[in-house]
C-alpha cells in the first residue's frame, strides 16, 4: 500500500511538469558603473528547463522558462561578477546591473576583427585606452592625447602649426623604406593615419592596441606594424542625456635660441665695422645712439633707429588661441539606442594670418529587428580647413639672423608703412617675416567620410552569423603660392635686391576603400573545455587618385590660378590613378582549459 502511494504521488509531480505552462522573462543587462549594455551577457534559470538566453547588442534578453514558481536567475560576464536573482510571481520584467571584477585579466576587450574576448585569452599583449584617459589633457586630436598612453607606442609630431601631423609606429621601425606606421580601424572600418588628427576626440569609447601576430592575421599584411582598434560611442537606454562643453586653450611658443644682445649690426671683419644693411651681428657694441638702417629710399629718406638691443625679434611670434564646442545627445529605448555629437573646433596660431577650422558630425545608431537580429549602423563626417603659410621656417631663419637693434613689430604694415614694403625694407637678403607671412601661403580642405553597417543573427545560442560592410573616404585639395614681385629700377641696381617670379601648385587627392566582411562565429563548451571558432571572408576595394599641377612664372600678381603663367612654363605636373582589390580568407580557435590555460591558434590566406 505504502508503494502505491508513493508512486501516485510521482505520477502527479510528472503531470504538473508536462502541463506547467512556458514564462517568459525579459530584461536588460547593463554595467552598474556607466549604465552601457553588456552585450553577450548570458543569463539562465537555476533548477529550471531552459536553453539559457545571451543579451544583444544593447544588453536585451528575452528568457523562455517551463517553470511557474520561485526560481533563481543566473547572470554572468566575462569580467564581472556572477549575480543571482530570485523569481517572484506575477513579476516578468528584470533589469539586472553587473559590477566589473577587480581581477582585470577576466577584463572583456576587442580584438581583431571585432571579436571580443577576455583578455586572458590573449596570446600576445594588448593596451586598452579609455575615454577618460584619452581626454584628461583636453587634446584637440586623438594622436595627441595617445602621447605617453600606450607601452611602445611612438607617437612623434612631423610637423608643427595649428593642426601638426602625427607619426605613430607601434612595433619599432621594422622597414627602412617601408610602412612602418600602425594600421587604424575606426569602428571597423580601415582609415588612413592622418583622421587621427581630425576625429572628434570626445567621441571616442576606448582604443585598443594589438601588438601580437594576431592582428596581423585577420587583418592581414596591413597589420604586420600593429593595430589600433578605435570604437566610437553608443547610445544608451533611458532619457536622452545631452552633454555640452567648451575649451578654451592658448598656446605660446615654448623656447627659442638665445641669442646675444652685446653687439649689432657689422661684418665679420677684425674691425667691427658697423653696416646698416647687414644682417650679421658682429658689429659694434651698443651704445643706444641713433644709427641708419638700411639703404635711402629713391626718394632720398632715410630710416634712423636707436642702435640697442630690442626683444623684438621673439615677439614676433603670437599667442595661439584654440577653441574647441562639443555637443552630444544620447538616447535609447528596449530596441534601439542614438548618439549623435558635433564639433567645432577653431584655432589662430602662432605663425600671424595662420587659420585652421574643423567641423565634425557623428551619427550612431543600434537596432534590434527581430529578437535574435540587430544591426549596427554609423557615420562619421569631418571637415576642415587650413589657412596657413608656407614660410614660417623661412621666416624662424630669418629672425635668428636678425640683429638684435631691428625694430621687428613696427613692420606689421607692408601694405602702406614705407620702410615695411618690400621695395623700403633694409635688407636684400631677407623679407620683411610679416611681407613673408602674409604672401607665402597654402589653402588646405579634407573631409574624410566614414561609415559602417553591420548584421549580426544569432542563429543558436552557440552560433552567430555576421555581415559588415565599412567605408572610408577622403578627399583632400590644396593650393600653394609664392608671390610675383617686381621691385623698381633702384631697388634692383642700387640696393642689390632681385625679383621673384612667383609659382603656384595644385594638388587634389581623392582616397577610397570598401571593406566587407562575414563572419560565422561558434562558442561551445564541452566539461573543463571551452571552444571558439570563427570564420571569416573578406572584401577590400580600394582605389586612389591623384591630379598635381604646379607653374612658375606668374603674369599678374595676386592671382592664384594655374592658367596665371607665362608661355608654357610649367613644372609638377603630374596624375596618377591606383586601384587594388583583395579578397581573404580567415579563421581564429581558441580552446582553453578550465579559463586558464589557452591554446590560440590562427590563419589568413589573401
Amino acid at each position: 500500500m505504502k508503494k502505491t502511494v508513493v508512486t501516485t504521488i510521482l505520477l502527479c509531480l510528472l503531470a504538473v511538469g508536462v502541463f506547467a505552462q512556458t514564462r517568459q522573462i525579459k530584461g536588460t543587462i547593463t554595467d552598474s558603473e556607466n549604465d552601457a549594455p553588456l552585450p553577450g551577457a548570458v543569463i539562465y534559470a537555476v533548477n529550471a528547463r531552459s536553453t539559457g538566453a545571451t543579451a544583444d547588442i544593447d544588453g536585451n534578453y528575452i528568457l523562455n522558462i517551463s517553470e511557474a514558481g520561485s526560481i533563481q536567475l543566473r547572470v554572468s560576464y566575462l569580467g564581472y561578477e556572477t549575480q543571482t536573482i530570485a523569481l517572484k510571481e506575477g513579476q516578468d520584467i528584470y533589469n539586472v546591473s553587473l559590477k566589473p571584477e577587480q581581477n582585470v585579466l577576466d577584463e572583456i576587450v576587442v580584438t581583431a576583427a571585432g571579436i571580443t574576448r577576455a583578455r586572458r585569452e590573449q596570446g600576445y599583449s594588448g593596451t586598452k585606452v579609455t575615454a577618460n584617459e584619452l581626454t584628461a589633457g583636453k587634446s584637440p586630436t586623438v594622436a595627441g592625447g595617445l602621447t605617453a598612453k600606450i607601452p611602445g607606442l611612438q607617437v612623434n609630431a612631423i610637423s608643427s602649426g595649428v593642426n601638426p601631423n602625427y607619426r605613430l609606429v607601434l612595433r619599432g621601425n621594422r622597414s627602412i623604406t617601408g610602412e612602418n606606421q600602425a594600421l587604424i580601424v575606426l569602428d571597423g572600418a580601415v582609415v588612413e593615419n592622418s583622421i587621427l588628427g581630425n576625429i572628434n576626440p570626445q567621441d571616442i569609447q576606448d582604443i585598443q592596441v594589438l601588438n601580437g601576430a594576431a592582428g596581423a592575421t585577420l587583418y592581414g599584411s596591413e597589420a604586420s606594424n600593429g593595430v589600433l582598434i578605435i570604437t566610437t560611442k553608443r547610445g544608451a537606454k533611458g532619457k536622452p542625456k545631452i552633454t555640452i562643453s567648451h575649451t578654451l586653450t592658448l598656446e605660446q611658443v615654448n623656447f627659442l635660441p638665445k641669442l646675444q644682445n652685446s653687439f649689432g649690426q657689422g661684418s665679420t671683419s677684425d674691425s667691427q665695422l658697423f653696416d646698416p644693411v647687414e644682417n650679421q651681428q658682429y658689429g659694434p657694441a651698443f651704445d643706444g645712439t641713433v644709427r641708419p638702417l638700411g639703404y635711402p629710399l629713391e626718394n632720398g629718406d632715410q630710416q634712423y633707429v636707436l642702435y640697442k638691443a630690442l626683444d623684438e625679434r621673439n615677439k614676433f611670434w603670437e599667442t595661439g588661441v584654440q577653441n574647441q564646442t562639443d555637443l552630444s545627445l544620447s538616447f535609447g529605448t528596449d530596441n534601439s539606442t542614438s548618439y549623435i555629437s558635433a564639433q567645432y573646433f577653431d584655432v589662430t596660431g602662432t605663425t600671424p594670418g595662420d587659420k585652421y577650422n574643423r567641423v565634425s558630425v557623428r551619427f550612431n545608431n543600434s537596432q534590434r529587428i527581430l529578437p535574435n537580429l540587430n544591426a549596427i549602423y554609423a557615420a562619421g563626417l569631418v571637415e576642415n580647413n587650413y589657412n596657413t603659410s608656407t614660410a614660417t621656417d623661412l621666416i624662424y631663419e630669418n629672425l635668428v639672423n636678425a640683429p638684435a637693434n631691428i625694430p621687428i613689430l613696427s613692420y606689421k604694415d607692408w601694405q602702406n608703412d614705407k620702410w615695411s614694403t618690400p621695395d623700403g625694407w633694409f635688407n636684400p637678403w631677407y623679407e620683411n617675416p610679416y611681407w613673408a607671412a602674409a604672401t607665402y601661403r597654402q589653402n588646405t580642405k579634407n573631409t574624410y567620410l566614414t561609415g559602417k553597417a553591420e548584421l549580426k543573427w544569432d542563429v543558436k545560442p552557440w552560433l552567430s552569423a555576421l555581415y559588415r560592410a565599412s567605408l572610408s573616404n577622403r578627399y583632400y585639395q590644396t593650393k600653394q603660392w609664392t608671390p610675383k614681385l617686381t621691385y623698381t629700377d633702384y631697388s634692383l641696381t642700387v640696393q642689390g635686391k632681385t625679383n621673384l617670379s612667383g609659382s603656384i601648385y595644385d594638388s587634389g587627392q581623392n582616397w577610397y576603400r570598401l571593406n566587407q566582411d562575414f563572419q560565422l562565429a561558434a562558442r561551445h563548451d564541452v566539461s573543463d573545455l571551452s571552444l571558439n571558432l570563427t570564420l571569416g571572408a573578406s572584401n577590400v576595394n580600394k582605389s586612389r587618385k591623384t591630379v598635381n599641377l604646379g607653374a612658375t612664372g606668374l603674369v599678374i600678381p595676386d592671382l592664384n590660378n594655374i592658367s596665371n603663367r607665362s608661355g608654357d612654363v610649367n613644372t609638377n605636373t603630374s596624375s596618377n590613378i591606383y586601384h587594388e582589390r583583395n579578397y581573404g580568407l580567415w579563421g581564429d580557435l581558441l580552446v582553453g582549459y578550465k579559463n586558464y590555460a589557452f591554446v590560440h591558434v590562427t590563419g589568413r590566406n589573401d
